[in-house]
């Protein structure tokens, strides 16, 4: 089972494919399953969680590490195997699909994108919602976000929707279709429209970019701003925050789960956990960013250095009260240390007094001239 386990895991059987699919971008390594609420917003994991989810993907970009020769084994052995049914055709996709972008596998992605097409023009009913959800993700990965959005948004209008997803509950499930439906397609078409506007020359590539619109009303995106209507660490204007879902960290993590190496999406991630309060993970998330995913801008930079000074300035602060509070110490220390000496030297000099006078009326006793009888 270990060749089909990108979103496919019961694709062997078309009959199982009808009523639990791995659609979309859904494999064992690259979906959440987020615990729910009782009202059915995700609970984001925790950043060092998320972080080590994240790591985990990092695997299949190191040269010879097991998990890419695992996953080339695996595909070797499907597109060697003869008489490859449909669904491990499929299968054989979606494993390519695994491997990282880079220049590297670009051939081995193109080749997933053909394995996939016959299937696309005409996919089996049961196979029609995984066969255009994953061509959708090739595309963009491939730098084709005009093509992403046409496949995304078939996949919803054109396809019958599954039931169940991998193994998840079905209120997970819904969670899920939830955001293919609403945010993963906003970002295609965000994306979408940025290419359009390059295409026709009126944005240059790269040009005032911001976070995706993933978040709004209606027309009108969130902008991540204070009370002043400037950025503003820590804080987020009450009319900015009514416009974010209670899951609105969990739907960005998940996003980036699938596109890991997306400046923007760490980037608004970073902005979410300042909103959040949750300055500690925005620098985080601003540095990796900046210094190992190596996207920036003016907007930014700004946001990381402002969250930055903010943080040094209350550890500055917290380490300045440490230090008081440890001098404080050492003086209540020193001044303990000082009344029990003071107390020692009074009952020494007390038993020092009464001994010397005791022994001062001995002598005396003792060298008194004796009186005559």
């Amino acid at each position: 089972m270990r060749l089909l386990d990108l979103r496919l895991l019961s694709c062997c059987f078309i009959l199982a494919l009808v009523s639990s699919v791995q659609a979309g971008l859904y494999t064992n390594h690259s979906i959440l399953g987020f615990d729910l609420d009782e009202n059915g917003h995700a609970i984001p994991l925790k950043p060092d969680q998320f972080m080590l989810s994240i790591d985990d993907l990092k695997k299949l970009t190191i040269p010879d590490s097991p998990e890419l020769k695992e996953l080339l084994s695996a595909i070797s052995q499907l597109e060697h195997q003869e008489g490859r049914s449909d669904p491990e055709t499929v299968a054989l996709a979606i494993e390519m699909l695994r491997l990282p972008p880079s220049e590297a596998n670009t051939a081995t992605l193109a080749r997933a994108v053909n394995l996939l097409q016959p299937f696309t023009r005409s996919p089996p009913e049961a196979l029609g919602f995984i066969v255009r959800t994953t061509q959708g993700y090739a595309h963009i990965h491939r730098g084709n976000p005009i093509e992403a959005f046409e496949q995304q948004y078939s996949a919803m209008r054109d396809s019958m929707l599954p039931t169940r997803l991998l193994g998840l509950s079905p209120q997970q499930t819904a969670w899920y279709l939830r955001l293919e439906n609403g945010y993963l397609l906003t970002f295609y078409a965000n994306r979408k429209r940025e290419a359009k506007l390059i295409e026709a020359r009126r944005l240059k590539p790269g040009e005032d970019e911001i976070v995706d619109p993933l978040f709004g009303k209606g027309t009108r995106p969130i902008r991540f701003v204070g009370a002043s209507g400037e950025f503003e660490p820590g804080q987020l204007d009450l009319s900015e925050r009514e416009l974010l879902p209670p899951d609105a960290i969990a739907i960005v993590q998940q996003l980036l789960m699938w596109f890991p190496t997306d400046g923007r999406l760490w980037w608004q991630l970073a902005e979410l956990y300042n909103a959040a309060g949750d300055l500690e993970a925005a620098e985080r998330i601003y540095a990796l960013t900046v210094l190992e995913i190596q996207y920036s801008n003016a907007e930014l930079r700004a946001h990381r250095q402002a969250v930055y000074q903010l943080l040094a300035a209350r550890r500055d602060a917290i380490a300045q009260a440490e230090a008081d509070r440890k001098r404080l110490l050492e003086a209540a220390e020193r001044q303990r240390f000082l009344m029990v000496a003071a107390g020692v030297i009074v009952v020494v000099s007390f038993v020092l007094f009464w001994q010397g006078r005791e022994f001062w009326r001995r002598w005396k006793r003792k060298n008194a001239p004796r009186q005559a009888s």
